[in-house]
């Protein structure tokens, strides 16, 4: 059981790595596979020993060999963040289809977070390779849900769209960009419409009160834009990770009632 968790924690430093890769490039429009990976100061491109996820940071002391450029200690974080997810989620579900699904929706949550957090921006690259890595994963271990799952992803889509069509009209401005919307689709095929409709009320305060402190002081708050797919990748990441919870006390609930 020790080497499993070993061999899950490798795995999640290394998923977490490839994540840095894709939080820089994808809004830059470059490939995630080519070229190799690179010094963002010099443009210097990485010997294999210093692309070894934590250890190779730890040793360079945060720098470029060449430049002495500083790297982010994000990249850092990120790789750890990963890792943790990854020993979480399989002591909660082994190695199984619950696994697999849930660590690449942490993954594909972790990216759009960052990248909306930074551009104001969902990637529709990431949108589309997350429901093609679901499809593909649910198909793969058999799973028979997948039509419910797409029916999931079309209520979600609708809501989100009804909202952004309800905002730009009440508000005659931009309330919400399309790739929230796109975004809405993706989380709800993950972990089901219902608790879609969590993640979005819980989205929506969180970036409220962020918005309401963000504009003080600010001369024109109406021009503030919020990260919204920040909040609600967030969001989706707390209510899978409490989906178990909540369904077992609705279980609990029925039972009392009957």
């Amino acid at each position: 059981m020790n080497e499993s968790f070993a061999i899950t924690a490798l795995l999640g430093l290394s998923m977490g790595s490839f994540l840095n890769v894709c939080v820089y490039r994808i809004p830059r429009n470059i490939s995630v596979i080519s070229p190799r990976s690179f010094c963002p100061h010099c443009n210097r491109q990485l010997q294999w020993y210093e692309l070894v996820p934590v250890g190779s940071y730890l040793f360079a002391r945060g720098k470029c060999r060449k430049c002495s450029g500083r790297i982010s200690v994000t990249y850092l974080v990120n790789e750890v963040i990963v890792a943790l997810l990854f020993i979480i989620l399989f002591y909660r579900y082994g190695m199984s289809t619950e696994f697999a699904l849930a660590a690449a929706f942490s993954c594909l949550m972790l990216a759009v977070a960052i990248i909306d957090w930074q551009y104001l921006a969902v990637p529709n690259v990431v949108v589309v390779s997350g429901f093609v890595i679901g499809i593909v994963v649910k198909l793969s271990f058999g799973d028979a849900s997948i039509i419910r799952d797409a029916v999931a992803a079309m209520l979600a889509f609708v809501t989100l769209f009804t909202v952004r069509f309800s905002g730009n009209a009440y508000f005659k401005k931009e309330t919400m960009g399309w790739g929230d919307v796109k975004l809405a689709g993706l989380i709800g095929f993950f972990i089901g419409f219902q608790f879609f409709l969590g993640s979005l009320w819980l989205a929506s305060a969180a970036g409220a009160m962020f918005g309401f402190v963000r504009q003080q002081g600010v001369k024109n708050p109406e021009e503030e834009k919020i990260p919204f797919g920040s909040f609600l990748a967030f969001a989706s990441m707390a209510a899978m990770f409490s989906r178990d919870a909540i369904n077992q006390l609705f279980e609990r609930w029925s039972t009392l009632l009957q």
